[in-house]
């Protein structure tokens, strides 16, 4: 009886090739764009004999800290992070956008259909090859958390912002609805809902041929109305460069829930100076008045 010895063994190598350039900010320092190609050759020896190799190509693109290149490339990582950034406490990505990606975030911002996706095709996912070839391409700082936009210098650049009777508290118990209404009517930057909508206003565009304002007053669903509080407008506000700056420069605290005040204080719509707030305090309802007077009432009968 005779045994046969075989012997195998497999060489793995990677090399790893990559251009890349800065970014262009002063704000987040260290971030590049870079476009990467690891390639891993594996060959299996047996008997003596080498099989042909088999080599893997994996092409990687993007936006990454230059560390993060630094260490693919020298083989401590096999991978690229995603290029995230912090901004009040929150996680922003930057990004690399085509022109139109800024229009759709002024015109839908985050409120898209279920099923539907407004961006496709307006991120570039290999930026510093759309460079080179001559395309605009644009950096943004996309803050998902609070629903915000930054260019590369941290300045706010405008995104459709939603309003409500929970958001923005557009209700009878804090504006005169009809006279809030005519006023929204006229601006080009606003999208009113017909009959009050919900919260489902994200598509749903101002009748260009329906101008009665009272077609746009809505019943709020009676699991969230009260008593002095049963009607509403429901719009989006699609501003621009300079008005949503205005905003966010008096929004306090820099949070998402704090811009829709800052409307408010600020006047951007027109509505207190047109008469159709109740009170100039934007906390302030005609409920809490008559709490107030009942409690007054209450004391007195005692």
């Amino acid at each position: 009886m005779s045994t046969k010895h075989r012997s195998s063994k497999v060489t793995r190598s990677v090399e790893v090739t990559a251009d890349y350039q800065p970014i262009p900010s002063t704000k987040h320092p260290g971030f590049v764009l870079y476009r990467a190609t690891y390639t891993e050759t594996v060959t299996s020896v047996r008997n003596g004999k080498s099989s042909k190799p088999v080599v893997t190509e994996r092409p990687m693109t993007g936006i990454a800290p230059r560390g993060a290149l630094e260490k693919l490339l020298s083989g401590e990582t096999t991978t690229m992070p995603r290029p995230v950034v912090k901004r009040d406490d929150w996680s922003s990505i930057l990004s690399a956008v085509k022109p139109a990606f800024l229009e759709v975030a002024r015109q839908i911002g985050f409120y898209t259909e279920s099923g539907t996706n407004p961006y496709e095709g307006l991120t570039f996912e290999d930026p510093l090859t759309a460079m080179e070839a001559g395309e605009e391409v644009i950096f943004v700082e996309w803050h998902s958390a609070a629903h915000q936009m930054f260019d590369l210098e941290g300045r706010p650049l405008p995104v459709c912002l939603g309003f409500n009777y929970i958001d923005g508290g557009f209700s009878e118990d804090k504006y005169d609805l009809l006279k809030a209404a005519s006023i929204l009517l006229k601006r080009k930057d606003v999208t009113l809902h017909l009959a009050g909508g919900e919260r489902s206003w994200q598509y749903c565009a101002t009748k260009p041929d329906l101008t009665d304002p009272k077609l746009y007053i809505g019943n709020i669903p009676g699991y969230n109305a009260e008593r002095g509080r049963s009607q509403c407008l429901s719009f989006r506000w699609h501003p621009t460069v300079e008005d949503y700056r205005k905003v966010f420069l008096a929004m306090e605290p820099k949070a998402y829930a704090a811009l829709r005040t800052a409307c408010f204080t600020t006047d951007i719509f027109g509505l207190r100076a047109g008469g159709a707030t109740h009170f100039d305090d934007p906390h302030k309802t005609r409920r809490a008045e008559r709490d107030d007077d009942s409690d007054d009432r209450d004391e007195d009968h005692a």
